[in-house]
């Protein structure tokens, strides 16, 4: 790992950001110590992380999770006014369907706020005075990679509707491309075995017809 370190002071403010990259990892340690104002906010701005904005099949734009499962998005046509969420907030990201940027505090906070400029949409946390703490990921929605960070990030994963369905078939899935080897096999048997409780129906119907 190594570090890099802005400072900047006046007319009482001081601030110091301490970034600390890694060559194995698509996190970064973020270190901020903060002294004059009682509060700043940090964002990971606009578009960041969002690799594909023309994408209309999933959620573009601003994503945040507060009190371990409260997932909740944010889309540029419903942002006419700011929004001020409270509660434990886990993290802030901006993403798209494959890539998303996100800010994880390591030290509590309690406070985000959502809005737009210009044709953009922004979300930030609300820090205080003093030293917080921070982690940036920047890079793909790999579940693994994500879990093992053991801060909620897999939660930017949307399995939709049907999780409760869909998230053991992922499972599944892995464990298949692990015997396979190739994910095309891996599909065509997940296939094969979500289809095999539903033999007897389909001769019924097919005998019905």
């Amino acid at each position: 790992s190594d570090s890099l370190v802005f400072e900047y002071a006046s007319s009482g403010l001081s601030v110091r950001r301490t970034f600390t990259f890694y060559n194995d990892s698509y996190k970064i340690d973020i270190k901020d110590e903060l002294s004059g104002p009682s509060e700043y906010w940090i964002t990971v701005g606009t578009d960041f992380g969002i690799h594909d904005k023309t994408d209309a099949s999933a959620h573009s734009g601003p994503v945040l999770l507060k009190d371990d499962a409260d997932r909740l998005e944010f889309s540029l046509k419903n942002l006419n006014e700011p929004q001020t969420l409270k509660g434990q907030i886990k993290w802030i990201a901006q993403e798209d369907k494959y890539f998303f940027a996100s800010i994880v505090p390591l030290n509590p906070m309690d406070e985000a706020r959502v809005w737009k400029t210009k044709d953009s949409p922004v979300i930030a946390l609300k820090g205080k005075a003093g030293t917080n703490n921070f982690m940036l990921y920047a890079g793909p929605k790999e579940y693994d990679t994500l879990k093992a960070l053991n801060r909620g990030l897999e939660h930017v994963i949307d399995f939709g509707f049907f999780s409760i369905l869909a998230v053991p078939l992922f499972w599944v899935l892995k464990m298949l491309y692990k015997i396979a080897g190739n994910y095309g096999w891996a599909i065509v048997i997940l296939t094969i075995i979500v289809r095999i409780p539903f033999i007897p129906l389909i001769n019924k119907s097919q005998k019905s017809m």
